[in-house]
């Protein structure tokens, strides 16, 4: 049994192709499941390696960007999140490659989470105790794998500031910066393309970035500087910063 209901988001989970919406935007419908018939296993996920940097109790990045007002405490484990998604994803034809899916952060009592599809989509869900966000970003729009850069996948947006979660392909990002300020980047999962290996990454800043960050990247041949292209510019929202 599933109940679909929508709410006013008190952070925003976008497309990084999407322009900024005004705050209290409704962007989404989420879909509660009932668990009691979902499979005791959630599957292996596709993804190799530890995740870089701090973590909550359960292993997984942990980000803290300030207090979310309205935010639903977490009201699942880790483990019925990930059968939630996988159930959910599968009726819909987009299960995860390899069973499970990528866990990408935990974060204002959120979690977030990563797969690609068999038919070559790139799919990624938030769950609150509120319900679930999900959303694919299809193959013909993602980059082809075959050179080398980064490229952003979603920005949950807060008063206080912004996650960021994006990819790169035929190279690994040790840092980003906006106009000398540096940050750094946290690795959350792998996967293997057709050309190469994948890698996924995420990001927080304390406000909404705009404009393009120049990344340190490490490649085949030695380290580099590469380009992350953000959200368009809203001059006229105090909330963002333009990186040139």
């Amino acid at each position: 049994m599933s109940v679909t209901v929508l709410r006013f988001l008190p952070a925003i989970l976008l497309p990084t192709s999407t322009p900024w919406p005004a705050a209290g935007t409704l962007v989404e419908v989420l879909t509660l499941c009932d668990l009691t018939t979902a499979p005791a296993q959630p599957g292996t996920p596709a993804v190799s390696g530890p995740a870089a940097g701090s973590a909550g109790p359960d292993g997984l990045p942990l980000i803290t960007l300030g207090a979310s007002p309205g935010a639903g405490a977490m009201s699942l484990s880790a483990a019925a999140v990930e059968r939630m998604i996988v159930e959910d994803a599968a009726g819909d034809g987009k299960a995860p490659v390899g069973g499970g899916p990528i866990p990408a952060y935990v974060w204002e009592g959120r979690r977030g989470y990563l797969w690609p599809t068999a038919a070559g989509e790139l799919c990624h869900a938030e769950y609150s105790g509120l319900g679930l966000i999900r959303g694919c970003i299809a193959a013909a729009d993602l980059p082809s794998g075959r050179t080398p850069g980064p490229d952003g996948i979603t920005t949950a947006l807060e008063e206080n500031g912004a996650l960021h979660v994006f990819l790169a392909d035929l190279e690994d990002v040790r840092s980003l910066s906006c106009n000398g300020t540096a940050f750094t980047v946290t690795e959350v999962g792998r996967t293997r393309t057709p050309e190469g290996t994948r890698v996924y990454y995420t990001l927080r800043t304390p406000w909404w970035p705009t404009g393009s960050m120049t990344a340190t990247v490490l490649r085949a041949e030695g380290t580099t500087a590469d380009t992350l292209r953000l959200g368009p510019d809203r001059t006229d929202d105090p909330r963002t910063h333009h990186c040139a």
